[in-house]
């Protein structure tokens, strides 16, 4: 069973705090399977903590992101906000009040931790071959991409990613050279064309799909002879399925770099907030 108490009362048995607990060992079973190389990333919301029985404990304090409360399990589930850090601790208290040191647990959260944010389908003026997508990082870890892949609806292109990207990192990946976006380095070349009619792309982890664009035509992005304008996405933290979540580039003459640096100093999270996509 478990019960609120306050934080006075947690400090209260803090100073009883003796030798003889031993702490409980914390763990989160899930982050044997975490998404970053540097820590535990989820892309899910609800997490068990587990932890081991401690020998002579009547009860366990808990604090959960800061809300404290007691427990006599050995596990608890919480549904965790999206696109957060989630710390749970927890310590050993016997009957007379003295506590174990406290165990600490981060488990970081994204249910889109990489999402497809921009894509070139239609080529450049120079060549419809000049196709070219771009990935976000949506969280704070850096992300092993071996077991990643980008695949069209149709099979082609189906494009095994390679590397790491880095926290909050964009990358771009090129069809056919490293000189299609001139103002960023390339990160991987890949082959397959695009259909200018429509695809769905999928983006996923281990075979589970994890970010996609709108199924059918595009809704985004403009081609023609003399004039091609890219597909960008409004906010890579909602749906990708959504087709209002994405707009047409007004190729307003800011670099690549130049756009990014616009959504890093609006700290834009929604698509109700364009004015990175506004041409000046």
């Amino acid at each position: 069973d478990e019960a609120v108490i306050t934080t006075e009362e947690v400090v209260s048995v803090a100073t009883n705090a003796g030798a003889a607990l031993a702490a409980p060992a914390l763990s989160v079973p899930q982050c044997a399977f975490s998404l970053a190389t540097d820590g535990c990333l989820l892309a899910t919301t609800t997490v068990r903590f587990e932890w081991s029985s401690v020998l002579g404990a009547g009860y366990y304090a808990i604090s959960k992101n800061g809300s404290y409360s007691t427990t006599t399990e050995n596990m608890h589930d919480i549904i965790a906000p999206d696109y957060s850090d989630y710390i749970f601790e927890v310590s050993a208290v016997s009957a007379n009040g003295n506590t174990s040191a406290t165990s600490t647990q981060k488990v970081s959260i994204a249910t889109i931790p990489i999402a497809i944010n921009e894509i070139a389908w239609m080529g450049t003026v120079a060549s419809a071959n000049d196709e070219w997508f771009e990935l976000k990082n949506n969280t704070t870890h850096a992300i092993d991409l071996s077991q990643w892949e980008l695949n069209a609806k149709v099979g082609t292109p189906r494009v095994k990613l390679t590397g790491t990207i880095a926290p909050n990192a964009y990358l771009i990946f090129e069809r056919t050279s490293d000189t299609v976006v001139k103002d960023v380095t390339m990160h991987q070349k890949y082959t397959g064309a695009l259909g200018n009619k429509g695809e769905q792309l999928n983006l996923s982890y281990a075979s589970t799909t994890f970010d996609q664009t709108p199924d059918g035509k595009w809704v985004a992005g403009y081609n023609s002879t003399t004039t091609k304008k890219t597909m960008e996405r409004y906010s890579s933290k909602e749906s990708g399925a959504d087709p209002s979540n994405w707009g047409t580039n007004l190729g307003d003459g800011r670099t690549w770099q130049q756009r990014i640096d616009c959504f890093e100093k609006e700290k834009k999270e929604t698509k109700d907030y364009p004015p990175c996509f506004k041409e000046g």
